[in-house]
């Protein structure tokens, strides 16, 4: 599991709060590496890794919209793709 961005950089109650909802699925925290913001903030016994990854989501909106501009970045011809109905079987 991997947080990023804001709520891995300042959002330590709700890390913790994610983990312990996701207990069903094996997730164990390191609190103490998450209140100090370590990469890793899963515990030994985990067998779910968790990481906080920072990142400036800002320069990667920043970034994508320019390749969208310049019809880049897996959009065809710098547009958004027609929408799709989908329907449930």
């Amino acid at each position: 599991m991997v947080f990023t961005g804001g709520i891995s950089e300042h959002a330590v109650a709700i890390c913790e709060e994610v983990c312990r909802n996701a207990g069903w699925l094996g997730v164990k925290l390191n609190s103490t590496a998450n209140q100090h913001g370590c990469e890793q903030i899963s515990s030994v016994e985990s067998p779910v890794p968790v990481f906080m990854i920072p990142i400036d989501e800002d320069v990667m909106i920043a970034r994508h919209t320019v390749a969208v501009l310049k019809g880049e970045g897996g959009l065809e011809g710098g547009r958004l793709p027609e929408a799709t109905a989908v329907t449930a079987r």
